[in-house]
């Protein structure tokens, strides 16, 4: 049988360079969370149930992929309890600033200024 590594360095640990060069998307997400074992490892770190909106509320930069620092830190900082309208108020205010981030820059740059 072939040696498959799928371009995980040997020693089966990515150093912080390295991890910020993975990206995971929303369908991988949702695919790992639904295995058993991912499943059982949220459990045990207090995750809030409702995992299939979790992306959303960890994607703190809009970009629709996760970085691994990313989720790790978005992760820790979940856990316990968290009642859905602190999450959807936070998801709300960020995306809010995005857009108003968005429309200053398109307001800047139809000014001429770069």
């Amino acid at each position: 049988m072939a040696n498959l590594s799928f371009g995980f360095p040997k020693n089966g640990r990515f150093n912080e360079t390295e991890m910020d060069k993975i990206a995971i998307t929303k369908e991988l997400f949702l695919l790992i969370v639904q295995d058993s074992a991912v499943q059982k490892l949220m459990d045990e770190l207090d995750l809030p149930p409702d995992r299939a909106n979790l992306f959303e509320i960890i994607d703190a930069d809009g970009s629709g992929t996760l970085q691994i620092t990313e989720l790790l830190h978005g992760l820790l900082k979940i856990r316990g309890d968290l009642s859905k309208s602190d999450a959807v108020a936070s998801l709300l205010a960020t995306r809010a600033v995005q857009n108003m981030l968005s429309d200053f820059i398109a307001a800047r740059m139809g000014a001429g200024f770069t």
